[in-house]
């Protein structure tokens, strides 16, 4: 059995359902070499003792929600989030985190995994450090240019780290150390032009502009383009991922919103030709697997100023423009969004930037490399 570990956000769940895919049919014989095919299929199992893969997250219900539609029996922890100033939420985190640890020891010594792959965030901690200490084996996976203080602890305790960008090296022991990219699940990337313009009720006069703000929307990104939006909608069709309650009142014939996506969102995707978003590792690595150039706006304050050095990672390399949220010229960003609707050849040149960054077989290697551990 393999736990996979993470929540809080969808940014932590959706790479490891796009593991537990490519784990299932690595095993089934899809994919061929190393770990020849691992000794039964990794598929759900009704006895959860047997179960191949088994999810632990949080008590978020969406978590629950996601996991066991795919088909996964899933188990939530007590965990508590530190904040990175003095507060007194930090001492019951710490005592919840205690309670996690304690279920934690319980749920492994019940359900004896071969192999732990944490993606981080405060749940990984208490489970990853209690399979330290009952010697199971730890993979830990960080998605950001700089790792997360969790990720940083429990480097120290995982027997292999698996990396995005090369810069969160330094943070970790170099032999424990492999850059192998974000995962993403294979339905967000068998997406189809038509079938997404047809959702949209859109035509093909103008091109698609995606606004996606992450896993948890962007309220203030999104009230900063609500001034603008009824200029753009004049060049350009715009669908405008929203975030659970945090939409705009803007309406027109050229603007879609809604709160989130599932299913179509491969299809949004494959009709998108800019997309302006927040600098998340999954959602960037989502639009350099198809190609997607981007205007990026960084979540301020964000941990460690990860969302900055991702945006940085990506703008250098000519596949996007970053602006500061906070210090941005409503009239230089509306100017370049129009420029890009008319510049056909410099958005073909950030497309092609953005798929020169793309990592479209990470689900894959690290399934195999999970794989080769069991």
């Amino acid at each position: 059995m393999i736990l996979l570990c993470g929540g809080g956000s969808g940014g932590h769940l959706m790479p490891l359902l796009a593991v537990a895919e490519q784990l299932s049919a690595y095993a089934k014989g899809s994919e061929t070499g190393g770990a020849a095919a691992a000794s039964a299929p990794l598929k759900p199992a009704t006895d959860a003792s047997s179960a191949p893969l088994v999810f632990v997250g949080s008590r978020s219900k969406q978590e629950r929600e996601l996991v066991e539609a795919a088909g996964y029996r899933f188990y939530h922890l007590h965990a508590g989030k530190l904040r990175r100033y003095l507060s007194w939420r930090n001492l019951i985190a710490i005592l919840v985190t205690a309670l996690g640890f304690m279920q934690s020891w319980l749920l492994l010594g019940r359900l004896r995994p071969r192999l732990v792959f944490a993606k981080g965030g405060y749940v990984t901690v208490p489970l990853v450090f209690a399979a330290w200490l009952r010697r199971i084996p730890v993979v830990i996976h960080e998605s950001d240019s700089v790792p997360g203080w969790s990720n940083r602890l429990l480097g120290r305790l995982a027997g292999k780290v698996i990396i995005a960008y090369p810069s969160a090296a330094k943070y970790f022991k170099a032999s424990k150390v492999e850059l192998l990219g974000n995962p993403v699940r294979a339905s967000v990337m068998q997406g189809e032009r038509k079938r997404g313009l047809k959702f949209l009720g859109f035509g093909e006069e103008l091109p698609v502009m995606l606004i996606i703000g992450g896993s948890q929307g962007a309220l203030g990104m999104n009230l900063l383009l609500e001034e603008i939006l009824p200029r753009l909608v004049e060049e350009w069709q715009i669908v405008h991922l929203t975030g659970v309650g945090k939409g705009t009142k803007f309406r027109h014939k050229n603007y879609r919103a809604f709160d989130f996506v599932q299913e179509e969102l491969g299809d949004i995707f494959a009709a998108t030709h800019l997309a302006v978003t927040r600098a998340g590792a999954n959602t960037l690595a989502e639009l350099a697997d198809w190609g997607i150039p981007a205007i990026i706006f960084p979540l301020p304050g964000s941990a460690n100023n990860h969302q900055q050095l991702n945006a940085d990672f990506y703008s250098s390399r000519g596949a996007a423009f970053s602006f500061d949220q906070e210090a941005v010229n409503l009239g230089v960003l509306e100017t370049t969004i129009k420029e890009l609707h008319h510049a056909t050849e410099l958005r073909h040149k950030m497309s092609k930037a953005m798929k020169e960054l793309a990592q479209p077989e990470a689900a894959k290697a690290i399934a195999r490399r999970l794989a080769t551990l069991i």
